[in-house]
């Protein structure tokens, strides 16, 4: 999104509104408002199209925003920004207002999405102290079932974002500001993830419970204010393909061992009745396959009761899913520089704080803090600032502003959160994090898309580190060691070890070419021709050094494995 500067709220929604029709004009099916116009996608072009058209009634949906807003008209609408979950139009009113429309695009599970991030939203802003845009109006707001009938989509109505993206002023900013920024971003971690929510799920608002078919049994209210509860997970992993009309268990979870159970069983019941062996040419094998999967998670159910830590970081603290810099806006102020406003809380949930906690360098990655420096930064509070070189060339000054950027950051989180950074350097940390996190993702109907070599690597890291869980599990919680209830043989973490590289390669290498591999392949209008042609080339030396490896047989059934193509399946 650009940096826009917004105007607080004029009146309260529906309150006095002094509404006058906009004029009525029809739109087209073809018309920009109804497609995706960001991007074109170099393979399933004509798939990822019809995923994200959207038909809805302009003219309601302008409506709506009047009665919102009390303004009398709307002067001008325009498709401001697209992502690969909705889309987000600016409207100019004649009081002088601009707001924001943003419209989900129509799947399984967007009206439960579109329910918690309103009421996330509210909760961050009145419980957490987070500043966020606020919302004007919205599609589940009781009483306005008829108003999205109407309009024909899900929506919420919103204020602009006040200040500027971070992303677009980084560049302008002295070294101080920075450090001063990180420090924020250290606070507003903390503030996040401060609040210990009564179970792990969405968050809703108590009133819309009924009207999203939510059962009050499926629900559990949040005690500082009765107004929010946490309900089942509106997370798209729960409603992707057949798992939407699944009876799974979608939480909300009030005991951390069936919180971090629950993605694994989901899984576990979608392969069992849907998956099917990606080359039927090929004999499953202990090491892929559907029945591999399965064999793998239940490695996973059986380990699960020891990963949560025995310290009490497994409570239910928010988590939003993207932290970055498009997503955080700043002003500024006599005391430098503040955040203004943090947007898109699509899909943030409760879980478990410790499956949050990531080293600080993950954390400063997106802010331009990388490579980390070199000199070692310490979570130790007593720890000076880096000092200044005595003749900085640029490397050494990038150097120097990381290396003084980190230790920002570090310095805050000592001050305000010193267990997170505690959790992040811990040994363990990975051992806990990843089977949980690979688990809930295990199935891929291909092999660029299948994470069972991941999962089962990590598995494997956690028979390997059990003395370590064993020690903590009798320093702090004063219980006895038992035996691991997983073994592998020594040739089975060999050929789990070779797995793992071989796909671990395969993923380094798609992440170096982005531009084909990212969101079936999203590039811009003005290099899809030439990225069409490379493409081209990339599959003709692939098929090429093929030739001399393969028999007859294989060589016709290679191109179905060439994952850059139309039909290659990517979900």
């Amino acid at each position: 999104m650009a940096p826009w500067t917004a105007l607080r709220p004029l009146c309260g929604p529906r309150l006095f509104a002094r509404f006058l029709s906009t004029t009525t004009t029809t739109y087209p099916p073809s018309h920009e408002f109804f497609n995706f116009t960001r991007c074109r996608f170099l393979y399933n072009e004509e798939a990822n199209l019809k995923k994200r058209h959207l038909l809805f009634d302009v003219s309601e949906l302008q409506n709506a925003v009047l009665r919102a807003t009390g303004a009398s008209s709307v002067l001008s609408m325009t498709k401001l920004h697209e992502s690969f979950a909705n889309r987000v139009f600016l409207l100019h009113l004649d009081n002088g207002a601009r707001v924001l429309a943003k419209l989900p695009y129509a799947r399984t599970g967007a009206t439960l999405a579109t329910a918690s991030e309103v009421a996330t939203m509210a909760f961050a802003r009145e419980q957490l102290d987070v500043p966020v845009p606020n919302v004007l109006d919205w599609s589940t707001r009781p009483g306005n079932d008829t108003v999205r009938e109407r309009i024909g989509s899900n929506y919420i109505i919103m204020e602009l974002a006040r200040g500027r993206q971070i992303a677009w002023v980084w560049d302008e900013l002295a070294l101080e500001q920075k450090e001063s920024f990180m420090q924020l971003v250290a606070v507003l971690q903390s503030k996040i993830s401060s609040v210990a929510l009564p179970a792990y799920g969405s968050l809703y608002f108590a009133d819309e419970l009924d009207g999203l078919g939510i059962s009050r049994a499926l629900s559990v209210p949040v005690p500082e204010d009765p107004r929010f509860v946490v309900g089942p997970n509106a997370g798209p992993e729960w409603y992707k393909r057949e798992r939407a009309q699944m009876e799974i268990d979608r939480g909300p979870w009030t005991d951390v061992l069936e919180c971090i159970r629950a993605p694994a069983l989901r899984e576990r019941a979608w392969i069992s009745a849907h998956a099917v062996q990606w080359d039927p040419e090929e004999e499953p094998n202990p090491v892929s396959g559907p029945q591999a999967h399965v064999l793998a998670i239940d490695d996973y159910l059986k380990l699960a009761p020891y990963l949560p830590p025995p310290v009490g970081n497994d409570f239910p603290a928010l988590r939003h899913l993207d932290i970055s810099p498009t997503h955080i806006f700043v002003t500024h102020t006599e005391d430098g520089i503040a955040i203004s406003d943090v947007i898109d809380w699509l899909y943030t949930e409760a879980a478990p704080l410790y499956l949050q906690v990531g080293l600080p360098w993950e954390i400063m990655r997106p802010f331009a803090i990388w490579p980390p420096p070199k000199v070692k930064i310490s979570n130790d509070a007593s720890t000076p600032p880096p000092e200044r070189p005595a003749a900085p060339d640029r490397e050494a000054q990038d150097e120097y502003e990381r290396a003084r950027c980190s230790w920002a950051y570090y310095d805050a989180m000592n001050e305000c959160d010193p267990a997170w950074l505690e959790m992040g350097v811990d040994s363990t940390r990975p051992v806990r994090q990843h089977p949980t996190l690979q688990a809930g993702c295990s199935w891929g109907n291909r092999p660029w898309t299948d994470h069972l070599p991941a999962l089962r690597y990590s598995l494997a890291h956690v028979t390997r580190g059990w003395d370590d869980l064993m020690r903590d599990r009798a320093r702090f919680a004063n219980l006895e060691p038992v035996e691991c209830p997983v073994v592998y043989s020594d040739e089975e973490l060999t050929a789990i070890k070779e797995k793992f590289e071989e796909w671990d390669r395969m993923q380094s290498t798609f992440d170096q070419l982005p531009f084909i591999y990212r969101e079936g392949g999203a590039i811009p209008h003005d290099s899809y021709d030439s990225a069409k042609e490379a493409l081209q080339e990339m599959y003709d030396q692939a098929m090429k050094d093929l030739e001399p490896v393969m028999n007859e047989a294989e060589l016709a059934r290679a191109p179905v494995a060439f994952p850059f193509r139309d039909g290659a399946d990517w979900d």
